[in-house]
């Protein structure tokens, strides 16, 4: 298994291992963040204010769905530049989407405030004692951090196409903790849901003017990107990216976003207080599942590079060894899950406040496999623009999970998202992850 991660690794030594030991480092400190923070949100907002704070986080992730297609467009175009060391054109299609990034959070921003606006209660994420004023606070922050956020994911794309993904890594390091050296004092002082959005604004922003160093330095090293206000010049690149290969993107994120909705699912089918115990049962899993992903997005730009030269074949042997690994990796994570999870909980925010059936732990487990093991073919066929293929087994994916939790709940609760994973993935779900890598030997868009 070492000799194959070795391989695997030889896409580019030095870059790729240094951008996935920074990767690892951002798992860490938000390992460690969340470690300290989350009995923080139990003691001051209570179990009801991190269920909504979750659901809050779970709708600003979906609400990103209308940046799918220049999402993965634009991170194509900029890496199939760096790959030729085309860095004003990599610079146009940067000042391209930053612009239309910012131009769609502030679209998002507003109508979520006209939403909160629109309603008599607007209670359907908020926790049910918050007075109006708080209401509206929380609503400002949240509408801030939105535009701020959706800015700051395309700068960490933006650095990874141009295969600077390490800075980009040190910028969310910086978030985290910056993020936690406000909330922390402001939780214990005040108690206030509002808080936590505030603080994450104030991160954010200095996150952000710390990313106009970044480019600064990418620049001194030959990566010269910077803003363009974008012209007539950039008609062209914005044809290519709401063209087919854009619609395909924007097809495959309208279907991942559906499957994401688990927490915001369980929030409206049974309350805040039952989202917040099913975050806390899928908090490790879904770290587990990101440290197995980070193998696989890393290795992005590399795949996108080697696509752009024509070298198939040496993509091909990366996939199978790649795969092997993540799979491995994924099994042993869902067995420890399965058997340490409950006293891991217990241990980490207390026994009262975790999941009580032990079924829960086991379903959370093998949830890990199941996602953890298919992630390397989704970011294989995301690169690679096998968009049609990726749609197909995405929709199958989503609308059997979607369908299932909403048949379950009043069975099972908050436990439906687990069951509903486990359930579709036994019965068909896996097997077309299987058929996914099969189609990476053919090309279904012209890049």
């Amino acid at each position: 298994m070492i000799s194959r991660f070795k391989q695997l690794s030889q896409m580019n030594p030095r870059s790729y291992l240094v951008a996935l030991a920074s990767n690892y480092a951002v798992m860490v400190v938000a390992a460690l963040v969340q470690l300290i923070l989350v009995p923080v949100y139990l003691n001051t907002i209570g179990t009801e204010g991190f269920g909504a704070a979750t659901m809050i986080f779970s709708m600003v992730h979906v609400a990103s769905v209308g940046l799918i297609w220049i999402d993965g467009g634009s991170a194509r175009v900029m890496a199939e530049h760096a790959a030729h060391e085309e860095w004003s054109e990599a610079s146009n299609a940067y000042s391209l989407a930053g612009s239309i990034y910012i131009i769609y959070g502030c679209f998002v921003a507003a109508l979520f405030m006209a939403t909160v606006a629109a309603v008599d209660s607007p209670l359907f994420l908020f926790p049910e004692k918050m007075d109006a004023e708080a209401v509206w606070i929380l609503a400002l922050s949240v509408s801030l951090y939105i535009v701020l956020q959706y800015d700051f994911n395309f700068q960490l794309l933006a650095y990874q196409a141009a295969k600077y993904h390490w800075v980009g890594n040190l910028l969310q390091i910086f978030n985290s903790v910056f993020f936690f050296i406000l909330a922390v004092p402001a939780l214990m002082l005040f108690g206030e849901l509002y808080w936590v959005f505030i603080c994450m604004v104030l991160s954010t922003l200095c996150t952000r003017w710390a990313s106009w160093f970044g480019w600064r330095y990418t620049a001194r090293r030959g990566a010269e990107i910077r803003y363009r206000f974008p012209n007539r010049s950039s008609m062209p690149l914005f044809r290519r990216l709401i063209g087919r290969m854009g619609v395909k993107y924007a097809i495959y994120g309208l279907l991942a976003r559906a499957g994401q909705m688990d927490a915001m699912l369980v929030g409206w089918l049974g309350g805040t207080q039952a989202a917040g115990l099913y975050a806390l049962l899928v908090k490790i899993p879904y770290l587990c599942v990101q440290v197995i992903w980070r193998i696989a997005s890393t290795a992005e730009p590399y795949f996108i590079h080697c696509d752009s030269r024509g070298e198939h074949q040496r993509l091909v042997q990366i996939y199978h060894k790649g795969q092997l690994i993540t799979a491995a990796a994924s099994l042993a994570m869902g067995l420890g899950f399965a058997l340490f999870g409950h006293w891991v909980l217990a241990f980490w925010v207390g026994e009262t406040n975790i999941p009580q059936a032990h079924e829960a732990y086991w379903l959370a487990g093998m949830m890990i496999v199941w996602i953890g093991a298919t992630r390397w073919p989704v970011r294989c066929a995301y690169a690679l623009l096998k968009l049609r293929s990726l749609c197909i087994v995405t929709f199958f994916e989503s609308a059997a999970k979607v369908s299932l939790i909403i048949l379950m709940f009043d069975s099972v609760n908050y436990l439906a998202p687990v069951w509903a994973i486990n359930i579709e993935f036994i019965f068909g779900v896996l097997f077309l992850y299987i058929w996914l890598g099969r189609q990476l030997a053919t090309k279904d868009v012209k890049a």
